[in-house]
Order: structure tokens, then sequence, then C-alpha cells
């Protein structure tokens, strides 16, 4: 469930990077892979993501050095480091089966430097990002002299902030450049819901369970890649 809804929401940002460039007539399209790495801060815990990433963004070009920049990031992540104040535990494994993750970043975007065959541009804006985790737990001990089978948790995160994307290219031929890039963010507001479905000798039982509010997220991503220019 969780890995189709995750699937659904790429293709869905792919069709969207793609219908948004092709109406306008100068446009890029890159490719990137990436080491990202989050790091999020409540009271006084804290959770730090660590995994790789595969990217598809945008640069549309509107008048001079002035464009809107769209980018994208689907990651996996192996594990999961979650602590408090000096105590820490690593989450992977046994633990999880799916740690999948997408960040998208959309907003006015700037050419820094360009002096034809190197180019720095700039995107600053509106970021997100969402994170499901297909989590391995133990039976509620209310449902246990009930269940006949594993539990099922899905957990899914959302995260809002601003954010940045800061390129060096070096362009090689007119269509073809290389990429070095460094994204990143500050996400401040968070939605989380998880679900436990328990199957039992009368039906299934699921638990539902939602939590939002303020938080402090803090994520850089260095990517390298090629794009194309048309």
């Amino acid at each position: 469930m969780a890995y189709s809804i995750f699937m659904k929401k790429m293709l869905i940002m792919v069709i969207f990077i793609f219908c948004v460039s092709i109406c306008f007539g100068q446009w890029s399209l890159d490719f990137t892979g990436g080491v990202p790495s989050y790091s999020s801060f409540f009271d006084n815990e804290y959770e730090i993501y660590n995994g790789y990433s595969f990217g598809i963004s945008s640069r549309i070009k509107i008048v001079n050095n002035f464009g809107i920049g769209v980018h994208s990031n689907f990651m996996y992540f192996p594990k999961i480091v979650s602590g408090e104040d000096n105590e820490s535990i690593i989450i992977k494994g046994k633990d999880c089966e799916l740690l999948f993750g997408f960040d998208f970043l959309l907003g006015p975007s700037f050419l820094l430097y360009d002096n034809g065959n190197l180019k720095v541009p700039i995107t600053l804006g509106f970021r997100g990002f969402g994170m499901a985790i297909l989590m391995n737990v133990d039976v509620p001990l209310e449902y246990q002299y009930l269940s006949t089978g594993k539990p099922e948790a899905t957990f899914f995160s959302f995260n809002y902030g601003i954010g940045f994307s800061i390129s060096v290219e070096y362009h090689f031929t007119k269509r073809l450049y290389l990429i070095g890039r460094v994204q990143g963010g500050l996400d401040f507001v968070f939605f989380n819901t998880s679900e436990v479905k328990v199957p039992t000798n009368i039906g299934t039982f699921t638990m539902t369970d939602e939590d939002y509010g303020f938080t402090k997220m803090f994520s850089v991503n260095p990517q390298i890649g090629i794009g194309i220019q048309f």
C-alpha cells in the first residue's frame, strides 16, 4: 500500500515537470544522484535519516536570467537513527521493510553566473518532504488473544518549509552539461499519520493515529548528474 502510493506521487511529479516544461520554449531537464541527510528535532527527541536519492528537475526560462525551478527527489533510506537526549537506537532491517521518501522544491530560479560553458543557477522556494515507513510491530496486547497473523503497520510523515538548490553546470556541448548540486531546506510544519492492521479470527482490526504541529527538520542533499538543454 505505502509503496504504491509513493509510486503514484513519483509519477505525478514527473508528469508535472514534463508538462510545465514543454509549455515554455527554453527549458532544461536534469537527472541526478545524491546522498541526502535529514535531521529532525522535536523537544528532546531527534531522528536522522541518511540514504540515497534519484532526482529529476527542470528549469524553465521566462526572461533573461530569470525562470522557474522545479526539483524532485525520490529517496531510499537504509536506516534511521532515532534518539532522545544522549540515547539513540538504529531502526533498520528487521525493524522496517520500507524506508522510502520523496521531496520537491518549487520556486523562482536565477542565474548567478553565466559565461557560456559555465553556469551557476539557484532556486529558492517552497519545499515539501514525505516519507513512508512499513514497520514490523508486535501484536497489541488487547488483540493478542484474537490475532491470527502478523500486524501491518504503516507510518506516513509529511513536512513543509522553505528550500534552496544551487548548482554548477559545465556545458560541454550545446545540449548536454554536467551538474554538481547542493539542495537543502528547513521544514517547520509536520503532519504524521499511522495505521496498524491486526488480522484476527473475526476480521481485521484497524487502529489509526494522526498528529500535526511545528517541527525543525534540516536537510542537505549533495548531488551529481547530467542535464539536457532544450
